[in-house]
């Protein structure tokens, strides 16, 4: 089942979003810092919440029969430099079970849709550097990258993502 998160869903939505980065962030990301973001639950939810109240995400879930398997989150481009007519893809996972099986086309065409129907041509994300299953994902589907780089600071390492760009089909 698909269908779209409600603030009633942000405690499992944020279980989610921890447990896919412990899933696909292995060797990308100290493990302590993963094995970590479990004693970040609430905060991660109560997040969810905020950005579930404040509408200015589209976020839909999938579930295989009562279990929540993946996510697509997508809104406006939150960058410095975004234009008006770029969207942003901010999230798209799976559990590890549903990596290869084409589940995530799914989520991905309805997020592609919603951006396209709020006026966007272009689509922007930001990718984990080194996580080349994503990667090559999004190359698969148009995505090059467009040579913005940003850098976090997590405690003991820093997280380095790289910025990718595809026209969106009229």
């Amino acid at each position: 089942m698909i269908r779209a998160a409600t603030p009633a869903d942000c405690y499992d939505l944020a279980a989610l979003h921890i447990l896919t980065w412990q899933q696909a962030y292995v060797g990308l990301m100290p493990q302590t810092f993963l094995d970590g973001l479990d004693q970040e639950l609430d905060i991660r939810s109560e997040r969810w919440r905020q950005t579930l109240d404040e509408n200015t995400v589209s976020v839909t879930l999938d579930y295989d029969d009562d279990t929540l398997i993946g996510f697509v989150a997508s809104g406006q481009c939150r960058d410095s430099d975004a234009e008006p007519h770029w969207g942003e893809l901010n999230a798209l996972y799976y559990t590890q079970p549903y990596w290869g099986t084409g589940r995530a086309l799914i989520l991905y065409r309805q997020s592609l849709e919603y951006l396209k129907a709020n006026g966007n041509s272009i689509i922007k994300l930001w990718v984990l550097d080194g996580n080349s299953r994503a990667i090559a994902f999004y190359q698969k589907h148009g995505f090059k990258f467009d040579g913005q780089e940003k850098a976090e600071q997590s405690p003991g390492f820093t997280i380095q993502e790289l910025r990718m760009e595809a026209q969106l089909e009229t």
